[in-house]
């Protein structure tokens, strides 16, 4: 053990004052930006708040509206926010924040456990907090439950870990073996409820317990009664699916589980596979390094690139050679789950949204190895330490301030070309709506759940219009049918559309086609067709709609 460690380990105070100060300033930059306006309030992060307020109110969703996949975990937890702070934006974030709090502790814990040296650890979570901009976006607002899914996954390999760094399997402290199992369970089962992502770092901890397991040579009897614990977690955790899977069928989870929201074409599989693999290298890769914001194509910083990739080799090789001197398994173990992920991401429907949030637990892999090498090097005997620490987070950070100010959007998880939206227009058109009287309606899914939220869903907008410019169009857009029953029995439901011209021909087409008068109203973005001569629906205008 060197000097250094020793006086860290005197001082774990000056330590739990560090970790602090590292998850404040990674708050505090997050909040920065939230204050700012620059990271806009979307529909996903709308239909969390709506189905939190439901939740109040007495429903209990199991899954994400209109996604039999995500589960509801995170309504849940934005609900307890809105009973203490009230129903608002500000609340929503907060209980993100809070979460992402207790991922950063986590994955100190973890790194602490892997690399035995505080300093490590805190290298680790000082290069999560100033990771680039696409793990900054997806940490800082919610799309249904991916800090949990990440949170969740941390804890999920601290266990495995725990369980296998016990030399005395099955002959001493069997009760907490015991329990150390039922709760990797309970994670494992809660994990798939929350996000099917999770599913990486059950695969990869588990992989790493059964090997490290089968080199103790353990009892067949003592690893039945491990599994079998272990099971009994599994299934309260798991519980909520169970109950969907009971009633719905294994089918509709397992499809949702495996992509089928996302368009697969009609490729032969291979030429799918290599579309994906193309989709990983040209855009995930970019994304998780920070090269570019993941919503499109634009370089950040772009001449310091060579240089950061530059330093990312280097990380990657001295650990590596590291790893190959000391013969120890760290450098797979922090990398299999990354590993996991791009395979699952090239085989299924999945590798056709190359949208960043899928490449965000690649950005854990990124921090832990920057841990691994620290834990390998003196800070004080190796200057270029603290120089490339510093400089992996000075273009992080330049590359969320270019991707915030850049982009008219902010830093925004909306990716479709006019999709985007001026929400400083929002009340003023939710004020409008409801002082004529036209409280029901029909619009696209980015603008239909923020006013049913910010209006406290005093009006209803249910997106059966297209937003993309093709005017392609999905019923799947509509995730919550009793919205479509108080559309459809409204005597004269409006039309609202946002920075789509085709739309609006379409429309103004199909209305003059059918002999209806109506009047306009420009508000901001928005445009509002109402007082229409008499009602129309969506599937007169050329689109469909599930009704009840």
């Amino acid at each position: 053990m060197s000097d250094t460690e020793m006086v860290n380990r005197k001082n774990p105070n000056r330590y739990i004052l560090h970790i602090l100060l590292v998850v404040l300033i990674s708050v505090v930059i997050r909040w920065i930006f939230i204050i700012l306006n620059k990271v806009p309030f979307n529909s996903d992060e709308a239909i969390v708040g709506l189905m939190a307020n439901h939740i109040l109110k007495g429903e209990n969703p199991t899954f994400f509206y209109g996604q039999a996949y995500m589960g509801s975990l995170d309504g849940y937890i934005v609900a307890g926010f809105f009973a203490l702070l009230g129903n608002s934006i500000t609340a929503i974030r907060i209980s993100q924040s809070i979460l992402f709090v207790l991922f950063m502790v986590a994955s100190y814990y973890l790194a602490y456990l892997l690399f035995k040296s505080r300093k490590a650890a805190l290298t680790t979570i000082i290069i999560l907090g100033g990771s680039p901009v696409n793990f900054f976006l997806y940490t800082t607002v919610t799309l249904g439950g991916y800090i949990e899914a990440l949170l969740i996954g941390i804890c999920i390999l601290i266990l495995g870990y725990k369980i296998e760094e016990n030399v005395d399997f099955g002959v001493k402290n069997t009760t907490a073996l015991k329990v150390q199992f039922f709760m990797l369970g309970l994670f494992v089962g809660a994990g798939i409820w929350v996000l099917g992502m999770t599913l990486i770092f059950c695969i990869s901890a588990l992989i790493m317990l059964g090997i490290n397991l089968n080199r103790k040579k353990l009892k067949f009897g003592i690893i039945i009664e491990a599994l079998t614990i272990m099971v009994v977690g599994c299934v309260l955790g798991g519980l909520p699916v169970l109950v969907y899977i009971y009633t719905n069928g294994v089918g509709v989870f397992l499809n949702e589980l495996m992509g089928s929201a996302i368009s697969i074409g009609q490729q032969a599989y291979l030429n799918q596979i290599g579309l994906h693999l193309v989709n990983f290298i040209l855009f995930g890769i970019s994304a998780v390094l920070g090269f570019r914001p993941p919503w499109n194509a634009n370089w950040l910083l772009l001449p310091l690139i060579p240089v950061v990739l530059a330093i990312w080799g280097f990380l990657l090789r001295k650990t590596y050679i590291f790893e190959q001197k000391t013969r120890s398994s760290l450098l797979i173990r922090i990398w299999l789950p990354s590993i996991i992920l791009m395979v699952v991401f090239v085989l299924t429907p999945f590798g056709m949204d190359p949208s960043g949030r899928y490449f965000i637990p690649i950005n854990i892999s990124l921090a832990f190895t920057v841990g691994l090498w620290a834990a390998h090097n003196s800070f004080q005997k190796n200057k270029y330490t603290v120089i490339i620490l510093a400089a992996l987070l000075a273009y992080n950070i330049g590359g969320i301030f270019q991707s915030a100010y850049q982009s008219p959007d902010g830093i925004t998880t909306q990716f479709a070309p006019g999709t985007s939206i001026d929400h400083k227009y929002d009340h003023e058109l939710i004020d409008f709506l409801k002082e004529s009287s036209n409280t029901r309606g029909y619009s696209t899914y980015w603008t239909a759940y923020p006013i049913a939220f910010k209006s406290n869903e005093d009006v209803i907008l249910v997106p059966a219009l297209p937003y993309h410019a093709d005017l392609k169009h999905t019923t799947r857009d509509n995730r919550y049918e009793p919205y479509s029953k108080l559309v459809n029995e409204s005597q004269n439901p409006v039309y609202v559309t946002s920075n789509n011209p085709n739309l609006d021909r379409q429309l103004v087409l199909k209305l003059t086609e059918l002999g209806v008068q109506w009047s306009e109203k420009i508000i901001g973005d928005y445009r509002v067709y109402y007082e229409l001569s008499r009602k129309v629906l969506p599937e007169e205008i050329g689109f469909g709609i599930n009704r009840q």
